[in-house]
């Protein structure tokens, strides 16, 4: 396995230090959000067990990622696009949509340079 690429260990620690922040500001403004999350058409509790749920694994992705694990990349990729369609469908706001998809066009393109590929072990189909 190769050295690890320092744009790799930068997208892996943005989604290691996400989750605890994430919980944090959520129990200390639990009304406001609340009060945001009941105008949506998905019930609240929901909400929470969909965002929660999405933090947890792109955490595991994150620690997966600076082990060099290859399924920590795909799985990566998959929960980005997976929380775009969630937050597309229940907010039904094409601009933070928007700013999920070029999130994920930044994301693959970071996850599929050759020093990337390198370091998963993974290489370009023929």
């Amino acid at each position: 396995m190769s050295e690890r690429p320092k744009y790799i260990t930068l997208v892996a620690w943005i989604y290691i230090v996400q989750l605890p922040l994430m919980l944090i500001t959520e129990f200390l403004d639990h009304a406001r959000l609340v009060t945001l999350m009941s105008q949506y058409w998905l019930p609240v509790g929901v909400q929470y067990s969909i965002q929660v749920s999405m933090l947890m694994v792109l955490f595991c992705c994150g620690i997966g990622m600076l082990y060099g694990r290859s399924w920590a990349r795909s799985m990566c990729i998959f929960a980005t696009l997976v929380n775009i369609v969630v937050v597309f469908l229940n907010h039904q706001d094409f601009y933070l949509a928007a700013s999920g998809v070029v999130w994920l066009v930044l994301l693959m393109y970071v996850l599929s340079r050759r020093g990337a590929r390198e370091y998963f072990g993974t290489r370009p189909r023929k």
